[in-house]
């Protein structure tokens, strides 16, 4: 039923969606005056963070990344789910204790003709005993539909158990961390390590005896948990250096374009890219990416020559979609019923038959099926 046949009371938009409008409109135009060059932006292109720098510097003005509402809220959810993580393991306490939450420390000294950056951030937790020492990071990840396995988490799992250690029931362990990332084909996984790396390599953590690290991933579906722990990399904690060195140098230079593109075209990181059109001028990033999916570029339905009638189908198609709902109910109280008498195939006065079709994925339960004698 369309809302122009029901009277609604209340206002006209949804809440949640008064919400969303409200943080749009809250942060349109507030551009945060953050030093690009920080430990979060490990993961980056090195020409992504020149074009960055070189905006910051106020040499430029580039077109913003959009961020809307829902995507503000997921951001800020990552807040609750470290704060979550940072409640829970205190539980352990038995076994280690809890030092050094939102410690600020300092990376490396950036300089080039005479600009100067000091590179900080700041950790998560890092757990202390007499025994062992490691710094945490915790991040929160979302679950999904797998091609091959149960979820992508499993999938994932799977994954780790190939190019890691499975050391525990949830624990994987990379000792050689630079190979590891080399084989990983994870760029935003791959960021959340080359950050907590560059925190384990400071002389901070370094003079402390910390001498492991580990990622703490929470599934946001299933609160699940992971480790992922390995041992600092001094070699990959060079690697961001020069890689921020690289970008202040083209900022500096007035060239963002003097600074290597870490990323092929096709990669997903390009793809999304807000530079994509400036570091590529004439090239689709996004295209490249969908191809190498093995996807085709959806061609308009008006320039097909029976797009007409394809339009009066989808229009009818989606009719039929939305009485999917009334069709779930329909058929979970004729299982009921059915169930009740006893019986699991019947013939009706047309004489159609219809069974009870027991099926054990994804959980056991009954489907109301066409049959045969």
């Amino acid at each position: 039923m369309s809302s122009e046949d029901t009277k609604i009371i209340g206002p006209s938009s949804a809440y949640t969606d008064i919400l969303h409008e409200a943080i749009e409109e809250n942060f349109k135009g507030k551009e945060w005056n953050m030093l690009p060059l920080r430990p979060s932006s490990a993961g980056e292109c090195s020409r992504a963070l020149a074009y960055k720098m070189h905006q910051y510097q106020g040499k430029a003005k580039y077109p913003s990344e959009t961020i809307d509402a829902r995507k503000r809220m997921l951001f800020d959810l990552g807040n609750s789910v470290e704060y979550h993580c940072i409640k829970w393991f205190r539980e352990a306490k038995a076994y280690f204790g809890s030092k050094y939450k939102q410690q600020s420390v300092e990376l490396f000294d950036l300089e080039y003709k005479g600009v100067k950056h000091t590179i900080e951030g700041s950790c998560d937790d890092v757990f202390w005993s007499d025994k062992y020492k490691a710094i945490i990071d915790y991040k929160s990840k979302g679950d999904g539909w797998s091609s091959y396995r149960k979820t992508k988490w499993t999938e994932m799992n799977d994954k780790l158990a190939k190019l890691a250690t499975h050391f525990s029931e949830t624990g994987y362990y990379v000792d050689d961390l630079e190979t590891f990332l080399e084989r990983l084909d994870d760029p935003y996984l791959e960021s959340n390590f080359l950050q907590l790396n560059s925190y384990a390599n400071t002389q901070f953590f370094i003079k402390r005896g910390i001498d492991h690290a580990a990622i703490i991933q929470y599934n946001k579906n299933d609160s699940q948990l992971r480790e992922i722990r390995f041992k600092p990399s001094k070699a990959v904690f060079d690697t961001v250096k020069r890689k921020f060195q690289h970008a202040l140098e083209a900022a500096v230079d007035g060239d963002p374009n003097l600074a290597p593109r870490d990323f092929n075209m096709g990669s997903i990181k390009c793809a999304y890219c807000p530079f994509a059109k400036l570091c590529r001028p004439g090239d689709d990033a996004l295209k490249a990416f969908y191809a190498t999916l093995k996807k085709s570029w959806p061609t308009d339905l008006h320039k097909l020559s029976d797009g007409a009638r394809l339009q009066q189908l989808f229009n009818d198609r989606d009719i039929l979609t939305e009485g999917q709902q009334e069709l779930v109910l329909i058929d979970k109280e004729i299982i009921s019923i059915l169930e009740k008498v006893k019986e699991h195939k019947i013939r009706l006065d047309n004489k159609d038959i219809y069974e009870l079709k027991y099926l054990k994925s994804p959980k056991p339960h009954y489907e109301v099926r066409r049959s045969k004698l």
